[in-house]
This record gives C-alpha cells, structure tokens and sequence, in this order.
C-alpha cells in the first residue's frame, strides 16, 4: 500500500447540480445503510478536504486512517482500502492508477440503477413527505432534496 494517495474530484456537469452533498441529510439517509458508515464518513472527508484544496490533495493513508478511526493495517484489504474500493462499487469513485483515485463530489440522487434498499428508502420517504424536512448541514453543493430548492 503507497504512503499516499493523489485524490482528485471526479466531476459530472449533471451530478454536480442534481446531486448531494455527502454530509447531507439525504445522504445519511439514503446512502449510509448502502455504502456503508466508513466508505460515506471517507466521502464526507474528502468532501471537506476539497473545499480547501478543490484541485486535488495527497491523502496520507496512514494518517487519514487513524483519523477516521480505522485501524493501522496496511495494504489492498486494509479498511481505508475496501472503502474506497466501496464508493467505486457504486460509482462515487474512479481508481486511476494504484496511488491515484478521483472521487465524486456528490452523491446521485437514488435512481433504478441504486440499490434495492435505497430505492424502498426513497419511496418510503417520499410517501412521508421528506422533500420538507429541513438539510441537517448547509454547504455549497446540493445539501437539500431537489424538490426543496
């Protein structure tokens, strides 16, 4: 396993409107149970991370390990590892070489191509009325339902 990892934002000129922010309510809601507590708190990370560095950062994995409270064992099934491997599972991120991934800055709304699990959400919710459940976090990119905006 590298030392560290080049993470860039990986953009989509649709997902980048339509999507949600990973810190968002929606994505806790709809996405948690699907990618899992540590690929989404990795996602909401990075997202911090980008809106310091927007380009692009070296991510130490050690030290990111540590601070997402992931144990220190090394290599391709380390924690860190299988999460990132997690949002490429879904689509949130792009492996580009060994020490280089890109990573979604938002989170696709729930669609036929998501999970079985995410869809049944998304239906239960909609039923409830979640479009006028206020965003928990405010940020720059999508943080409310779309209905809301």
């Amino acid at each position: 396993m590298p030392e560290a990892i080049r993470v860039a934002p990986w953009p989509d000129p649709v997902l980048d409107v339509i999507g949600h922010d990973p810190r968002s309510w929606y994505a806790e809601t709809f996405w948690l149970p699907t990618l899992g507590p540590t690929a989404l708190l990795l996602m909401r990370h990075l997202a911090d991370r980008f809106e310091n560095d927007p380009a692009g950062l070296e991510l130490p994995v050690a030290d990111t390990a540590a601070a997402l409270g992931l144990g220190p064992r090394a290599g391709q099934h380390s924690p860190l590892m299988r999460s990132l491997g997690r949002l490429q599972q879904f689509e949130l991120a792009c492996r580009e070489s060994d020490t280089q991934i890109a990573v979604r800055r938002t989170c696709r709304p729930c669609t036929a191509a998501t999970s079985g699990a995410c869809r049944l959400r998304c239906k239960r919710a909609t039923r409830t009325g979640w479009r006028n459940r206020a965003p928990s976090r405010s940020t720059s990119h999508a943080a409310a339902p779309a209905a809301s905006r």
